[in-house]
């Protein structure tokens, strides 16, 4: 019995696609957890604070509350980013783009995930849970 992968096996379409598409396929997998990890914290936030509960947010002066309803901001932001980077896997990308790609990628990802549980903190002090 050989270790080799049958022809249809996903490691091996892994392994045949160009370098960039190995890059997109690494980078929608990592887009992927983000969203998971977003749409838990939201639902876990939802569930534990009561459902009008707002955050103040002040800038240039000016207060404004900000709903539960911005939680899904941060999902709706890499899920659509997922979602249009479904064709790009089957494209090769040249090593400037790629690198490129994987400098601005990794801190935008960062921030977005970071936000969520930041701004999940602040709903559950507002909410009375910490």
């Amino acid at each position: 019995m050989s270790n080799a992968q049958a022809p249809g096996d996903v490691g091996s379409d892994y392994a045949a696609k160009p370098l960039g598409g190995r890059t997109i396929v690494w980078l929608r997998r990592v887009l992927l957890v983000g969203v998971l990890l977003d749409i838990v914290v939201a639902v876990f936030v939802v569930m534990q604070v009561p459902i009008d509960t707002t955050v103040s947010y002040t800038r240039v002066s000016r207060e404004w509350q900000m709903p539960l309803l911005v939680l899904l901001i941060a999902p709706l932001v890499l899920m659509s980013l997922w979602w249009r980077s479904r064709r790009a896997a089957s494209e090769s990308l040249p090593r400037g783009e790629r690198k490129f790609l994987l400098v601005i990628f990794v801190p935008f990802w960062l921030f977005f995930t970071a936000g969520q549980f930041f701004m999940a903190h602040d709903f559950l002090i507002a909410g009375g849970v910490l």
